[in-house]
């Protein structure tokens, strides 16, 4: 069966593909016997008679999930990016955030001080009231908080150990897209932005 969501379009494009007489192609999720949905890749081409006219249909239809998840989170993690930088742009200060980044962390050689000071630019850059930065581990569930910047508004969250959950919905699927990517099974990094942990910046996985 095919997923609700994409039957509609599947059936577009088959009517398009019939009334024409042309190549047919769509990608759908089709429900499996687990009861799990699967994204697909079918194509369609039709075969005529020696008259021209369309006898029958041939067609193959081809596992696509792992490669279809794979283009869907690195969209999402271009677009994350892109909102990131899209931000700076508009308030016309990109650049000099980046020389101003680059100049802090130069002379720094502990990844800690580096970790806080693109911390305290960034917060200050966007102006956040807090940053964080922590280590995502292996089941997604608790993070690790190491060094973090405020702006002297709230207490520091270094060193505690939090659930996931804490920081709301949107931390929870970044998490959960991020562990899925190759380096699932080892530890992450989590970065949030905001006014408390509600907030969520940005995410990203280190081997």
């Amino acid at each position: 069966f095919i997923h609700p969501e994409d039957r509609a379009a599947t059936v577009a494009a088959w009517k398009t593909a019939y009334a024409g007489g042309s190549a047919f192609q769509a990608e759908h999720r089709i429900r499996s016997k687990s009861g799990s949905y699967r994204w697909f890749l079918v194509r369609a081409e039709p075969y005529r008679n020696g008259g021209g006219v369309i006898e029958r249909w041939f067609g193959t239809s081809t596992d696509v999930h792992e490669t279809k998840l794979a283009r869907v989170a690195l969209a999402a993690g271009e677009e994350r990016y892109r909102s990131l930088f899209e931000t700076l742009e508009t308030a016309g200060r990109r650049h000099a955030f980046q020389l101003a980044l680059a100049d802090r962390i130069r002379p720094l050689t502990e990844p800690e001080e580096v970790t806080a000071a693109a911390s305290e630019l960034l917060g200050k850059q966007l102006g956040g009231k807090r940053v964080v930065y922590g280590e995502i581990d292996a089941a997604g569930a608790w993070i690790q908080m190491l060094p973090d910047w405020t702006d002297g508004s709230m207490a520091s969250m270094r060193g505690l150990r939090l659930r996931l959950d804490d920081f709301g919905v949107a931390a929870v699927d970044l998490a959960a897209e991020l562990l899925a990517e190759q380096f699932a099974g080892g530890g992450g990094h989590f970065l949030g932005l905001g006014q408390g942990p509600d907030a969520v910046g940005q995410g990203q996985l280190e081997g």
